[in-house]
């Protein structure tokens, strides 16, 4: 077990100090926290549990694979986009032949779906985000 002493003044005796702790740091929940006082300035000096610091790293992994997989799906999205409104000009333009316009809207409709797709799986993946439940 690591040593601790009081930042302040340096006391290497501190006591533990059973104490329910509910602490949020950069957006981190630490439920469960182990608490010591300086018997000599009265500091109070508080140390995350590593169960805790490891379960802390595992969700910022989670976090940022959640992170980079909701970029890539709104990439994707947006690729689908811009792919619709071309077809959509296509189908506006008079010069184009009644199949390439039934093809067009076919693909169109196809797109659609994909696109209502993907924002179903983007607004999945978003939901929740930076919440853990420990």
């Amino acid at each position: 077990m690591q040593s601790r002493y009081c930042i302040a003044c340096g006391c290497e005796d501190l006591i533990a100090m059973p104490l329910m702790h509910l602490i949020v740091l950069d957006g981190e929940c630490w439920s469960y926290v182990d608490t010591f006082a300086c018997p000599e300035c009265g500091r109070m000096e508080i140390y995350a549990k590593p169960e805790e610091i490891k379960k802390a790293i595992q969700n910022k992994k989670i976090d940022e694979e959640r992170e980079a997989k909701l970029a890539s799906l709104k990439k994707e999205l947006d690729r689908l986009k811009s792919h619709h409104s071309e077809l959509a000009s296509l189908i506006a333009d008079e010069n184009q032949t009644v199949k390439a316009i039934r093809e067009a809207k076919e693909l169109m409709n196809s797109l659609e779906n994909d696109i209502r797709s993907l924002e179903s799986k983007i607004s999945e993946t978003s939901n929740g985000y930076n919440i853990h439940y420990w």
